[in-house]
């Protein structure tokens, strides 16, 4: 693809992985991100549909974000929602690598 010389908005793909491969309830959703890069922070809310790459697997995407990278980690934090007890939990993954897609 022919990427502008200033480089395109990041777009984001967030997993939630239930480690011992057992279903994620589907009480639980993620709704919100925030990816952190030194001073700066990108605020997203999740566009579009869940996806469930498997029954352990939850997928969430953010896209227009701001212009960073490749290659670069940030630290991102997403929002997790307990539908049935009403609750949000707040899980973060540090140095995560943003890479190319092309």
């Amino acid at each position: 693809p022919v990427c502008p010389p200033d480089g395109q908005p990041l777009i984001s793909a967030n997993y939630l992985v239930n480690l011992d491969s057992v279903a994620v309830p589907d009480r639980f959703d993620l709704i919100q991100q925030y990816v952190i890069k030194d001073d700066s922070v990108w605020v997203a809310e999740y566009s579009g549909t869940v996806y469930y790459p498997a029954v352990y697997k939850i997928a969430r995407n953010s896209t227009d974000g701001p212009k960073w990278g490749p290659l670069i980690t940030v630290d991102v934090i997403v929002r997790l929602r307990d539908s049935e007890k009403q609750t949000d939990h707040l899980l973060k993954c540090d140095s995560v690598m943003i890479v190319r897609t092309d």
